[in-house]
């Protein structure tokens, strides 16, 4: 299916388990929040490269202060669900599909140790769940996770265009994110994304205010590539 039109691009929060584990310990500048949690979120940034058949190589990269000896963080992905939308004028609401293939992460110690970082996968419900971490190390303060990964959506149904609806950032997430940037590169140098949208909020709301956008057409790579860098930090819970 081509990319005559792009409808909505949405960047918002994945649901996700608790962000940290096995721990003990917390101090520092950390809101009490934070020291709950056992980490400070610095960063969650994310790549998102869409491919032609509408599927999505994905880089996420997550820098925490560990303020406790934990193992690793947890990533939760909803795998099935609805997906509504506007068609035609008409609400459409249609089963929402999801495959999340080749994890791979990579982790960055406090002192700079670059290593590969094991994965297991494990599916509950509607869930898939990525822990990321090894049972036999733990980090504490300044680590950083790169997790990639591909995934594969649900076909939309609509013949006209396809509809690029991508959840970014964890709901659940157990701390507030400083900062956030969120990079999309659209296949077609001359793909109309006029009508993209970065919102956040609670469930239910939609903030297209907390992101300041820059797109630019990368004609060596014949793409469109969206950035989207959050303005103030993302409270937990945010949407």
């Amino acid at each position: 299916m081509g990319f005559a039109r792009i409808a909505v691009l949405a960047i918002a929060f994945l649901a996700a388990t608790p962000g940290v584990t096995f721990a003990a310990g917390g101090q520092g500048e950390a809101t009490r929040e934070e020291r709950s949690a056992g980490m400070v979120t610095r960063a969650f940034d994310v790549d998102v490269v869409v491919q032609k058949d509408n599927s999505f190589l994905v880089t996420e990269t997550i820098t925490v202060d560990f303020l406790e000896y934990s193992h690793g963080i947890y990533r939760n992905f909803p795998v099935r669900g609805e997906a509504v939308q506007q068609y035609e004028g008409k609400t459409v609401t249609m089963g929402a599909r999801m495959e999340i293939e080749g994890v791979t992460a990579r982790v960055k110690d406090r002192h700079g140790n670059r290593a590969d970082a094991p994965v297991k996968l494990s599916r509950s419900g509607r869930d898939l769940t990525i822990r990321v971490g090894d049972e036999d190390i733990t980090q504490y303060g300044s680590t950083t996770y790169t997790i990639t990964y591909h995934a594969r959506l649900y076909d939309d149904k609509i013949p006209d265009y396809d509809l690029i609806y991508w959840n970014a950032l964890p709901t659940d997430w157990e701390t507030p994110i400083r900062s956030s940037t969120v990079t999309f590169t659209i296949p077609g140098a001359g793909t109309d994304v006029d009508g993209a949208e970065f919102i956040a909020g609670l469930k239910g709301q939609a903030d297209t205010d907390r992101f300041g956008t820059q797109t630019v057409i990368d004609s060596e790579k014949d793409a469109v590539v969206i950035t989207a860098t959050a303005k103030d930090a993302l409270a937990t819970g945010k949407a």
